[in-house]
């Protein structure tokens, strides 16, 4: 079975720099076993994240350039009714563009699962308004497992 993930910068960046927990997410992106969706506001933030802590920007270049890794313009999901919305749903204001990501990409039918690391992107009230799409890392390795593609 071939997924259609988004992922949050911090499941990405552990990916890139760390492995560990995020090693069978790397391999399954690397292997062409899934497509990744990413927005450019978190493509921006994980470029931010490298530079800040002077880690090498050729794993980003490398890993931007893969043809199943696609970054999806700001503008063709931003909605200035659904950030609103938001905002009374998720409890930090900088994950409100992720959640509006999310919710667009899964609603479209483009991303079967939306992964995270972030806490409160993992709320029960957040996962209900996103059909319990979004999951955690944990939770998307057992996907890998139970697939035995990967």
């Amino acid at each position: 079975m071939h997924l259609n993930i988004g992922a949050d910068a911090n499941i990405v960046f552990s990916a890139l720099y760390f492995g560990g927990r995020a090693a069978p997410f790397f391999n399954a992106v690397n292997l062409n076993k899934i497509d990744l969706y990413q927005s450019e506001y978190l493509k921006d933030e994980l470029v931010a994240v490298a530079k800040r802590k002077y880690l090498p920007k050729n794993n980003l270049e490398l890993f931007y350039s893969l043809s199943n890794v696609h970054v999806i313009t700001d503008a063709s999901y931003y909605s200035k009714i659904e950030f609103e919305a938001a905002l009374k749903l998720v409890r930090d204001a900088a994950d409100v563009p992720v959640f509006v990501f999310a919710k667009k990409m899964l609603s479209a039918g483009k991303i079967d699962f939306f992964v995270t690391g972030d806490n409160d992107l993992l709320e029960e009230k957040v996962r209900l308004a996103l059909a319990d799409k979004i999951i955690s890392l944990a939770e998307f390795n057992e996907i890998l497992i139970s697939e035995r593609e990967f």
